[in-house]
Parts: structure tokens; C-alpha cells; sequence
């Protein structure tokens, strides 16, 4: 899914011009409780094969070509840059690889992975593929690859039209969301059994040209949690008679002023750096949202300096409840990359950086 298009820039506080504040988050970060997550995880693969074409790889393209899925008897990771091949299948509880599939060269561009997975859909285990410009290419089937088949499938002309509606994301048959265009009030629209309709704040009143960069989708719960990371926003919908309805969201406490863009649109620019650092990638849990996020209180790495160099990468987990409540930041003294957890339980999984790329469980 395309991160919404941005025009962002820092200024010293200017006289004349209105400071807006966003809504206070519901618990702040200076209070919430910390803890040193160095002796609450397990190590299951200690060398992933991790690598990515060309030093040029900015922090937030790294991020999105490296993910991970947690499908029950097997995790998956995922990058899209990679020297060999894009999927690495694993054991979930010995963390051995089983499976690889494919190559670069096989699709015209080197995918990104759609942000949702499908644990059962007509028995078998899927990830869709797309893109960089949001096309559905398909979808990579587990059991196929465990079975020693093609695992990968294209998708169909239905598929294809309505993902061309921009309806990017699918979370289940026949349902699909995606972001809204500037200038509509909501920033989420959603397409189910052929009716569509629209919901969601956007993570600044008032302001349509900042839009949800991600979301994640707990089939078992039925909700939607939608995040954003500049400025930090997270919200979380329920399914309820075909129709997305807000339970719960939180605000970032950023300051910013209002601009003209370069094309006449509105221009978000933000009065202090260290408020721009948002959620970079959630998992969910029976019980909670986690995220990799920036603990500012201690972490006050400048954004703008990262580029392709992982140890600037985050190494704190955020864990939030339903209510989008901040109940604990846990330090893991390592860069953490991606991460995925279980609907049925309270584990995490999590590709880190120390030294090597390393496979972890984490028990929250």
C-alpha cells in the first residue's frame, strides 16, 4: 500500500502564524512504565540472510521491503531488495528454514507485500503481493510451496478492477480497503460485496491532505487498526453490519503550522523534529497493538540522518491496548526491523539487528 504523499518540512516558530496542537495522546510517554526487554525474548534463527540491493536504501523504504508474517506452524519474511530469493519460509518454533520462493527478475519490479495475510482461505496459507504502484500481482500460496509447486498465482480481472477503484488492500474475500483522496473528510473507504463507503478521521482534523500510511486487520476481533507516523495517530475501528465504526483513537501531542504546498494544497510543516517520529510498522495480539516506535524520552536520532544505516534503526516496542492506551515501552537495546504477532495469543515475532539479522519470540 502507497504511504500517502507528504509535503513536510521544519520551521522555527514564526510570529503571525497560527500554532495549531493536536489532541494530547491518552497516556504520555514521560509516564507510561519502561521496561528492559533484553531478557523477555527467545532467539530462534540467530543469521537471516538478510541483504539489500545498493547502499542507497533511504530508513522508510528498508522498512516497508522487510516485513514478516506469523502464519501458525510457519513465520514468513519477506524483502523486497534482496540478493537471492523474496520469501523465506520458517518453522514457528524451531526457526529453520523450510522454504524459499522467489527470485529477482520475476516480476517487472521488485514487489511490496499488501498488508494483509490470510491464515485460511479456502485451506491454504496467502500473501498478496503488489507493487510500487499499488498493483496486485497476486498472491504466493504456502502449501503450494511447501508442496513443491509454483506457489504463486495471479490475480483475477475482479481483483484487478476493484484494486483499480483504489481499494489497495484486501482483508478478506470480497472485502478491500484503501485511502481516500485529498480533499475528502475521512481517510479510509472500504469495499464490501460490491457496496462501498468511507469512515476514519484523518490524524489531523481538518487537514485532508494527511492521510493513514497503514493498518492492520484482526479477523477474529473483526477490527481495523489504522496508524499513521506523521504525526503519530492510531485508530481502531470494528466491522459492524458492513460498516466500519470507530471505537477508540489517540492524537500526538505535535505542533505544526498550516502553509500552501507548492501546488496550492496544505502543507503541514512541523515546529520541532522530534515530533515526527510516527509508528513505522504495528502488529497485533489477543490483547494488544504493538509498535516499533521511537522512545523520544532517551532516543533522539534525527530522522533525516538514517538512510541505510540500521544501528539508527528504533529499538523500543510501543504496547498499546484496544483502547489505543500506551501501557509500556519496552527497550530491547537493538535496532528492530519488522514485526508480526499472534491474534490467538500474546507472542510477538520480530526480524532485530545484533549484530546479524536475527529471528526472535517475544512473550509480552
Amino acid at each position: 500500500m502507497r504511504a500517502s504523499k507528504r509535503n513536510i518540512m521544519f520551521l522555527v516558530p514564526i510570529l503571525f502564524l497560527a500554532l495549531i496542537s493536536c489532541n494530547k495522546s491518552k497516556a504520555g510517554e514521560n509516564e507510561v512504565k519502561r521496561v528492559d526487554g533484553t531478557l523477555k525474548y527467545k532467539v530462534l534463527n540467530s543469521d537471516l540472510s538478510v541483504n539489500f540491493i545498493g547502499e542507497e536504501e533511504d530508513f522508510f523504504n528498508a522498512y516497508r521491503r522487510l516485513q514478516l508474517f506469523y502464519l501458525g506452524e510457519y513465520i514468513v519474511w519477506f524483502s523486497g531488495g534482496t540478493k537471492d530469493a523474496y520469501f523465506h519460509v520458517m518453522d514457528s518454533q524451531t526457526g529453520k528454514e523450510v522454504a524459499t520462493a522467489g527470485k529477482p527478475g520475476q516480476f517487472e519490479e521488485n514487489p511490496l507485500i499488501s498488508s494483509a495475510v490470510w491464515n485460511n482461505v479456502f485451506s491454504l496459507h496467502k500473501i498478496y503481493i503488489g507493487d510500487y504502484k499499488g498493483s496486485d500481482l497476486g498472491c504466493m500460496m504456502l502449501d503450494t510451496l511447501l508442496a513443491g509447486r509454483n506457489p504463486f498465482v495471479k490475480s483475477t480481472t475482479e481483483e484487478d478492477s476493484i484494486r483499480d477503484l483504489g481499494y489497495v488492500t484486501r482483508l478478506e474475500d470480497k472485502m478491500y480497503v484503501g485511502t481516500t483522496r485529498k480533499g475528502n473528510p475521512h481517510s479510509l473507504m472500504m469495499y464490501l460485496n460490491g457496496e462501498t463507503s468511507t469512515f476514519g478521521s484523518r490524524p489531523i482534523k481538518g487537514i485532508s491532505s494527511i492521510g493513514i500510511n497503514n493498518f492492520k486487520f484482526d479477523s477474529i476481533k473483526r477490527v481495523l487498526v489504522s496508524f499513521n507516523d506523521l504525526p503519530k495517530y492510531l485508530a481502531v475501528h470494528e466491522l459492524k453490519n458492513g460498516k466500519f465504526e470507530l471505537l477508540f483513537e489517540s492524537r500526538a501531542n505535535a505542533k505544526y503550522v498550516v502553509t500552501k504546498g507548492v501546488n496550492g494544497g496544505e502543507a503541514i510543516q512541523f515546529l520541532n523534529e522530534m515530533d515526527i517520529s510516527g509508528r513505522y510498522a504495528i502488529c497485533l495480539t489477543k490483547d494488544y497493538i504493538v509498535a516499533i516506535e521511537r522512545d523520544r524520552k532517551f532516543d533522539r536520532t534525527l530522522e533525516g540522518t538514517i538512510r541505510h544505516k540500521y544501528g539508527k534503526w528504533p529499538q523500543t516496542l510501543f504496547v498499546y491496548d484496544y483502547n489505543t492506551k500506551l501501557l509500556e515501552i519496552i527497550n530491547y537495546h537493538f535496532p528492530i526491523a519488522a514485526i508480526d504477532g499472534d491474534l490467538k495469543s500474546n507472542t510477538v515475532y520480530a526480524i532485530v539487528k545484533d549484530p546479524y539479522f536475527r529471528l526472535i519470540k517475544i512473550q509480552l
